[in-house]
């Protein structure tokens, strides 16, 4: 399970309310997921950060391989 917390102008630094979960697959793929951060009743007014930490546990060894993120609903093309 990773989490994308957002920080707020009216509310800064990264609260613990202010975050939306979002279930990951762990198969070794690359995956395209979009968060809707309207889903959290938090996410109101100016977005000033986001953080997101891509797994809640993990231990020695373990890796996240992330290809970018973006705020935008589908991947650039590459040229």
């Amino acid at each position: 399970m990773a989490e994308l917390y957002f920080e707020t102008a009216d509310r800064p630094g990264f609260d613990p309310r202010q975050k939306v979960p979002l279930a990951i697959e762990s198969d070794g793929q690359y995956r395209t997921y979009a968060v809707d951060l309207s889903a959290s009743p938090y996410y109101r007014g100016t977005i000033r950060r986001l953080r997101f930490d891509p797994v809640t546990t993990g231990g020695p060894g373990d890796y996240v391989d992330i290809e970018f993120i973006s705020a935008r609903s589908e991947p650039p093309t590459t040229r």
